[in-house]
Order: C-alpha cells, then structure tokens, then sequence
C-alpha cells in the first residue's frame, strides 16, 4: 500500500470533520494521517487548524514552524503562518512576508492576493495597493478580484464613477457575489441613488449567508 496516498486521504477526511464540527474525530484522523506519513505536510498543516481550532495557539504556531523547517516550499504552509500571524500575532509586516512568499511559489493565488490587497487598502496604503494591483492584474486580468480591486482603487483615487462602472461590470458577472455587492451598495448611498443602493444591499443579504 502507499502510506502518503492512504495518509492523504486520512488528511481529507480529517478536513471534512472540521467542517463538520467534529473536533475528536478530526483530531484523531489527522494524528492517523501524520503517524502514517509524518513527512505529509498536509497533515502537519491540519494539525495546526485543529490547534488554532482548540484555542492552542502556541501549539499551533510551534506545529506551524516546524512544518516550514521541513517543507520550507509549501504554500499552503506559509499562507496559514501569514493568517496566524495577522489574526494571532497582529503582526502585519511578518505577515506581508509570508504572503510574498506564497506569491513566489504560486503566483497565480488569487485569494493569497486578495489578502494583500486588503491589507493594502485597510492601512489606506495606496501606493502599496497599486502595486498589489499591478501584480494581479499580470497573473489573472479579468477575474473576479482583478474587477473589485480595480473599483476599490478607482474609489480611492477619487473616481466614483469609475469606481461604480468598475464594480457593476464585476456584477454582471458575478451577480452574486457579496462584498462586490456591498461596495456598490456603499457607493450608490455615497453617489445618492438610494434605489439601487437598497437593490444591491438586499441581494447582499439574500447571498451572504451562503458565501
């Protein structure tokens, strides 16, 4: 049998139970999946989830350190140490670090790009967020967050009506999707057309709960 098939598989269903709730049996199919293939970083990064789950934070982030000793390429690795690190460690510039380094392995991550842009855009960085912005509109022209971002940086350069074509194009697209959604909505209240504002706050509240 090939222990890191059955070990990724241990990892899966692992994932599924944490979805569910189901801590015991998520801790327990994880720790299965690791004494299988202790070299599955994968499964070191579940294990780091279900500490961060628990409220283990240390553990977590010890877990987390020594899994990038040992797979010092794993994207997955490093986006989840750059989450702990905004979240836990409120430390944004190591986190800023660790997501350039998922963009060196995988530069096609758009929601790795998202992040950054996001973080961007909330220290009301500008000139940072331009340059974010550049990166994804190399890799990925078109999509979904190349269309947000560009209103949000047309908003912040001071082009509502950019801005508002941008991000009404991206809803022709993506019709449901909700912080497109409610940026139009904010922007439709700040531009006075309150119809269309209450339009899209109430698709908002329809869709939200699903995404």
């Amino acid at each position: 049998s090939n222990p890191t098939a059955s070990a990724e598989l241990k990892v899966a269903l692992a994932t599924a139970y944490v979805n569910l709730g189901e801590r015991e049996k998520a801790r327990a199919m994880a720790a299965a999946a690791f004494a299988e293939d202790p070299q599955s970083a994968r499964a070191r990064v579940l294990q780091v989830q279900i500490a961060l789950g628990e409220k283990r934070v240390d553990d977590a982030m010890r877990i987390i350190d020594e899994t990038l000793a040992v797979h010092p390429t794993s994207a997955e690795a490093w986006d989840l140490k750059a989450d702990m690190l905004v979240t836990v460690k409120d430390d944004a510039p190591g986190a800023i670090a660790a997501y350039e380094t998922v963009l060196k392995l995988e530069p096609w991550n758009l929601p790795v790009h998202s992040k950054l842009l996001t973080m961007a855009f909330s220290s009301k960085d500008r000139a940072a967020a331009q340059t974010r912005l550049k990166g994804l509109t190399e890799v990925a022209p078109g999509s979904l967050p190349h269309q947000y971002f560009s209103a949000r940086m047309a908003l912040a350069n001071g082009d509502l009506q950019a801005a508002q074509a941008l991000i009404k194009q991206a809803l022709v697209e993506y019709p449901k999707d909700l912080r497109s959604l409610l940026l139009s909505a904010d922007m439709d209240l700040t531009a006075g057309s309150l119809r269309t504002a209450e339009e899209a706050l109430s698709t908002a509240l329809i869709v939200g709960p699903r995404v």
